[in-house]
């Protein structure tokens, strides 16, 4: 699990810090720290689901369902609260428009990445450990 963890969080500032140097380049320097602040408003509540929701991968249905569901809560809840607090209090956030399209485009990037690492490691749990030995339909190893 703390693998996962870890190359989900390297997968994220790699493409992450791909996205800043193109919206620098594009847009400015506003959109890159923009993008900066999203990135990392939406980076720590997909960590948290993504932990929640492998940690409870071996447990019963119940428990799976309570993590995809109390996952999508959290992450909503969390990054919704953050970028208000951050738009309305911070005025720089307010200068220039496009502050709130990147917490969109943040909040989407994560969420599909965790789904990916998600659907990557129940693939991975279905493979069988004996091999990749075939067999055909007289029962022989081809």
């Amino acid at each position: 699990m703390i693998r996962q963890l870890g190359l989900f969080v390297s997968v994220a500032l790699a493409v992450g810090l791909a996205l800043i140097l193109c919206s620098r380049q594009v847009w400015g320097d506003t959109s890159a720290v923009y993008c900066t602040a999203a990135l990392a408003i939406c980076l720590l509540p997909a960590l948290l689901t993504l932990t929640w929701s492998l940690w409870a991968r071996g447990g019963p249905p119940e428990q799976q369902l309570v993590a995809v569901l109390g996952g999508t809560g959290l992450r909503l809840v969390v990054v919704s609260v953050l970028s208000l607090m951050l738009y309305q209090r911070v005025d720089y956030f307010r200068q220039q428009a496009g502050f709130m399209e990147w917490v969109l485009v943040s909040y989407l990037f994560t969420l599909a990445l965790e789904i990916a690492f998600l659907l990557a490691g129940r693939s991975a749990a279905a493979v069988p450990a004996t091999g990749n030995t075939v067999r055909d339909g007289s029962g022989t190893q081809a």
